[in-house]
C-alpha cells in the first residue's frame, strides 16, 4: 500500500497490517510471527495495531479471511475462463495448486 500508515483510512490501516503479517509469514513462516514485528513492518506502533485487532489470533483470522478471498478470486477467474464444466474443473485445480505454490504461508491458513 502506497499510503503512509499515519495518513491511511481505518480500512486501509487494517489492510496494511494484514499485508504486513502475510509478508512476514511468507518470508519467515508463522512460528516467529509477533504483533510487534507486524506493527514495525506496517510502520505503526503496537498500540495502534491493537486498535484494529483485539489480539494476535484476531489478526491471524483476518489474514486467513483475506487469503480465502484471494483463493476464491483465483478459482472464480479460472472457472470464468472455461465454460466447459470438465475443463473448468481441471483449470480450477491448477489454479488451486498455483495459489498454494505462490502463497505457501497463506495456503497453510486456507488449505
Amino acid at each position: 500500500m502506497s499510503v503512509p500508515a499515519e495518513e491511511a483510512t481505518e480500512h486501509e490501516r487494517r489492510v496494511l497490517v494484514v499485508t504486513a503479517a502475510r509478508e512476514l509469514a511468507e518470508a519467515e513462516g508463522w512460528v516467529g510471527l509477533s504483533v510487534r514485528r507486524v506493527a514495525e513492518r506496517a510502520t505503526m506502533d503496537v498500540g495502534d495495531l491493537y486498535r484494529h485487532f483485539a489480539d494476535q489470533e484476531a489478526l491471524l483470522a483476518a489474514v486467513a479471511v483475506h487469503g480465502f478471498a484471494d483463493l476464491a478470486a483465483a478459482l472464480t477467474a479460472a472457472h470464468a475462463d472455461n465454460p466447459c464444466p470438465k475443463r473448468a474443473w481441471a483449470v480450477m485445480a491448477g489454479a488451486y495448486l498455483d495459489f498454494a505454490y505462490a502463497n505457501p504461508a497463506v495456503y497453510e491458513t486456507v488449505g
